[in-house]
């Protein structure tokens, strides 16, 4: 969602009128245009609406992130939530499939580690299982 889409999302939610949601810091018709997509709004502008309406800045990011979001880090997340639905399921094949994955294609040395330990975890764990 872009942030002209989340501004509205948020003012309707807010029920208030786009001269309500903007007073004192933008004109009506200039936001008018923000929400549409047709202008950009800038970062004081923005910041300025969302304390004005006490909108909370980590709602409205995660609104807008996947729009702004880097591919790199749409493919970590990815990795991430496949990693943990493996890891949930104590399913080892998948452990090992998104493992591979994740030292193959990520540069994410953080999330890499984390996939080795927790694939090696469960190896074990299953080995004494075996026993």
């Amino acid at each position: 969602m872009k942030i002209g889409e989340a501004l509205r999302k948020k003012r309707l939610e807010l029920g208030l009128t786009q001269q309500e949601m903007c007073e004192g810091i933008l004109s009506r018709p200039f936001y008018a245009k923000v929400e549409s997509g047709k202008n950009r709004i800038n970062a004081e502008s923005l910041f300025k609406i969302l304390f004005a309406r006490q909108i909370d800045l980590v709602e409205f990011g995660k609104l807008v992130q996947g729009t702004y979001d880097s591919a790199e880090n749409k493919a970590e997340k990815r990795y991430q939530s496949q990693m943990n639905v493996a890891v949930s399921t104590k399913d080892l094949k998948l452990m090992e499939k998104y493992c591979q994955d994740i030292i193959e294609s990520s540069n994410d040395e953080i999330l890499q580690l984390r996939a080795l330990v927790a694939l090696a975890y469960f190896k074990v764990q299953y080995k004494n299982l075996c026993k």
